[in-house]
């Protein structure tokens, strides 16, 4: 499931593990959407403990089926060529607009700003046989979706 990369041929670990990059389709992009559309409209925020509590029945529900078995696969491999992550690529069309530019520093971040894309990510994330973890001491507060260091420098 993993792809590999030979580094060095003199190295003693010549071939280092990649994570599975997983090109998600137009239109397994438009029913992740949808879902994520309708989910916000009933749940209002991906962080909603009714929505927590029911993402493992909601993901089997909503999902496309090859991303469900990309999933399940993943979570039944305990190889030793199992990487740990997946990327997944094309999972949302960014309106960049809608988000705006990057904050100034992480504390000023408009998190509702990413509430679409934080409900295709729980519902990914739900696919998984595991609970969503958040952070408390990452962000005041905690969080279910943490943006990768937001900030204008």
């Amino acid at each position: 499931m993993n792809s590999t990369e030979i580094l060095d041929k003199d190295c003693l670990t010549a071939v280092k593990l990649l994570p599975t990059v997983i090109e998600v389709t137009s239109q397994e992009r438009r029913m992740i959407k949808d879902a994520a559309l309708h989910l916000q409209k009933k749940y209002d925020t991906y962080e909603n403990r009714d929505f927590i509590k029911h993402v493992h029945q909601l993901a089997s529900y909503f999902l496309p089926e090859r991303i469900l078995n990309i999933a399940a696969d993943f979570a039944s491999d305990f190889s030793e060529n199992q990487y740990g992550a997946l990327v997944f690529t094309g999972l949302m069309d960014i309106d960049q607009e809608e988000i705006g530019s990057t904050p100034p520093n992480w504390q000023s971040a408009d998190y509702s700003k990413f509430n679409l894309y934080g409900f295709a990510c729980a519902l990914i994330h739900g696919a998984l046989p595991s609970k969503p973890v958040q952070y408390y001491s990452q962000r005041k507060g905690g969080g279910l979706i943490h943006a990768i260091i937001p900030d204008e420098k």
